[in-house]
């Protein structure tokens, strides 16, 4: 299973984004998904 620690963490990497988050929400299965939220750099 992937955290969501994991998966800011990943994201971050990327050299266009500031800043991210990511949220557990459950879906329309029942299971748990993830929604991220990302702030892209100003450039």
């Amino acid at each position: 299973m992937v955290s969501r620690y994991e998966i800011e963490e990943a994201i971050l990497f990327h050299p266009a984004v500031e800043d991210c988050a990511a949220i557990g929400v459950l879906s329309s299965l029942g299971d748990k998904e993830f929604k991220l939220f990302v702030v892209k750099k100003p450039d």
